[in-house]
């Protein structure tokens, strides 16, 4: 795959999934996993969903059933660490998550998105990252019982189980 390392390395942006036609198929809209109990990641979401006009986006969180069906294990543990961006079956984490889900907004964004895996270096990007993740409580304030999820009608139609 251009420019991924493959899953065997620690940590994986970006990651091919096997084909199974035997289950349930997944859907064919990208879909941002997120951890549902953090104020940020939540704010993320809104964000995301305010930006995404066309509605492309789908979101659900890392412990839910959508993500038990497409996400390994190993994005799904106790500690949550990493965003997962899911597309066309390939998985994306940690910074390349979010410039793939940045770049799939269009526009201007998709420069913005080119621009940044150009100039600054993955493991910059992925240490800045993980230092942001593992901080992200303090940075904002733990959501009892998820509070925060999106509330009006067309988002809630975005967010899968």
């Amino acid at each position: 795959m251009a420019g991924g390392r493959q899953e065997e390395l620690a940590a994986s942006p970006r990651t091919a999934l096997p084909q199974d036609t035997t289950g349930p198929q997944p859907p064919n809209s990208p879909i941002v996993f997120f951890d549902s109990d953090c104020l940020l990641c939540l704010r993320a979401v809104r964000w995301l969903l305010k930006l995404d006009r066309e509605g492309n986006l789908r979101f659900a969180s890392l412990r839910g059933e959508t993500a038990l069906q497409l996400v390994p294990q190993k994005y799904r543990a106790e500690e949550l660490t990493t965003i997962v961006y899911w597309r066309a079956s390939e998985l994306f984490v940690e910074s390349d998550a979010v410039l793939e889900m940045v770049r799939d907004l269009g526009g201007a964004w998709s420069l913005l998105a080119a621009v940044t895996k150009v100039l600054i270096p993955r493991r910059w990007r992925d240490g800045l990252y993980r230092h942001v993740a593992n901080h992200r409580y303090r940075i904002s304030q733990r959501i009892p019982n998820s509070c925060q999820m999106p509330d009006q009608p067309v988002e809630m139609s975005r967010l899968l189980p």
